[in-house]
């Protein structure tokens, strides 16, 4: 039979380790925001594993030779941790949740400390054990809180914005292209035009005595 320090201990233990199994399925049902499903699982992993150490709990005690508390009043009175509210954002719940698991992992660790002092193996095992689970859910939990915490800063970030490209020049238009001149040169042009009949010539007048066509 278990020193009744050490047995005291663990019935502490299991009222707070039942305490954060109550609290963590209400959060599970209440919690809200946008990660509403990861958190609802996270949660639930949570309080179905401490649903299956409070049994190994109450169990323990009874091999202690005591009789395991398994009344609301008796693990009122027992435990230490605050009671849960539903109206906490997600992540105060989260922060909630991580607090509470120090401490039921804080009260393992004295159940650790009796047991080794009366040289009883199986509550330093089942003390070892129930440390080791509560630090593994606090670091999940405090690993959650780490993406809200970077989603509020990122909100919180003042906006800037990257400056506008220089505006290119214009670019110049094209000269219009010149009329294409003549092949001759002018002097040739010249003569060409002299030894043409008047009536060609641009702007000439028939010749006297011309006959008009038609």
């Amino acid at each position: 039979m278990a020193a009744e320090p050490l047995t005291a201990l663990l019935s502490r233990a299991l009222a707070e380790s039942y305490a954060l199994m109550l609290k963590s399925h209400n959060y599970h049902w209440n919690v809200t925001g946008p990660y509403f499903k990861e958190l609802h699982d996270l949660f639930q992993l949570q309080y179905e594993e401490l649903f299956l150490a409070v049994d190994e709990i109450a169990e323990h005690i009874r091999t202690c030779g005591a009789l395991a508390p398994g009344s609301l009043r008796e693990f009122a009175a027992l435990s230490q941790l605050s009671e849960p509210n539903a109206t906490n954002s997600d992540m105060e719940m989260l922060e909630d949740l991580a607090r509470s698991n120090d401490a039921v992992a804080a009260t393992f660790r004295a159940v650790l400390r009796a047991a080794e002092k009366v040289g009883d193996d199986g509550s330093v095992d089942l003390a070892v054990q129930r440390v080791r689970a509560h630090g593994k859910a606090a670091w999940m939990l405090r690993a959650s809180m780490s993406r809200g915490g970077a989603k509020s800063e990122a909100r919180s970030a003042p906006v800037t914005r990257a400056p506008r490209p220089p505006r290119l020049a214009k670019a110049k238009a094209k000269p219009k292209p010149k009329p294409p001149t003549s092949p001759l040169p002018k002097q040739e042009e010249a003569a060409a035009i002299a030894v043409q009949p008047r009536s060609a010539r641009p702007g000439g007048r028939p010749r006297s005595g011309a006959k008009a066509s038609g």
